[in-house]
């Protein structure tokens, strides 16, 4: 016995409204198309397709792709208008929470909504001299302060990292000798602060920072959702 038939449906196929709208008729195949088009046995309905390629797909797996596909485009269209209602109102919320410090959300029991206002803190930058001016020694400085010599210069022609890296001991304490005898040398010292061993530090010598030694600005991310309602004491449990 053979296979059971493939279910054709030989109904004719209404058209379907394009995106802006209008009735979309068969669909052109442009030279600007990356991806060929493929008339379907539905009117005004092709597949995109590989150049080169010439894919076999059954009628009803055609039917089948076309309804999921239109879902889709009208669920992503939801979600994109969505999204756009939803960063209208965060960049609305926002700027209210920083002109009111303290301010850290709402909640609506007749809405059955929370929405919080979590701040994190970024981009700390520290100002050295300060923090070199709130620690009494350079010893106690040098605790919390980790300094790094960068120092940047082109490579001769002809020489070997290896050898510059041989001369390098040299070079710290004679920068004039040798192949660091250049005006095009820079010199960068950069400062990478332990902020957990400054913090103890200072507390135990009871000192403090100095104002503006350490500065940071403050960002907001928004979470939303249902209230959290405890469920109802049975009053027959015992």
């Amino acid at each position: 016995m053979g296979g059971a038939q493939e279910r054709i449906d030989r109904r004719p196929h209404v058209k379907r409204p394009k995106m802006d709208g209008t009735e979309a008729g068969a669909a052109a195949n442009t030279s600007k198309d990356r991806f060929p088009l493929k008339p379907t046995h539905l009117q005004g309905v092709s597949l995109r397709t590989e150049p080169g390629s010439n894919p076999e797909v059954p009628e009803s797996v055609v039917e089948a792709f076309l309804a999921d596909a239109v879902a889709f485009k009208e669920a992503d269209a939801r979600e994109k208008a969505a999204a756009k209602e939803r960063d209208s109102r965060r960049d609305r919320i926002l700027p209210l929470i920083k002109d009111y410090p303290g301010l850290r959300g709402i909640i609506s029991e007749p809405d059955d909504a929370i929405v919080t206002a979590i701040p994190s803190e970024k981009k700390v930058e520290w100002d050295i001299d300060l923090i070199r001016g709130s620690l009494p020694t350079a010893g106690d400085y040098h605790e919390v302060v980790t300094e790094t010599v960068v120092v940047e210069f082109p490579k001769p022609a002809g020489v070997k990292p290896e050898v510059i890296k041989s001369v390098m001991a040299e070079a710290i304490y004679d920068l004039g000798k040798g192949i660091l005898r250049t005006r095009k040398a820079t010199f960068t010292v950069l400062f990478d602060v332990n902020e957990r061993r400054l913090a103890s530090r200072l507390k135990a010598l009871g000192r403090s920072l100095l104002p503006g030694a350490r500065t940071s600005t403050t960002e907001f991310s928004l979470t939303a959702g249902p209230l959290i309602k405890n469920p109802p004491k049975d009053e027959t449990a015992k």
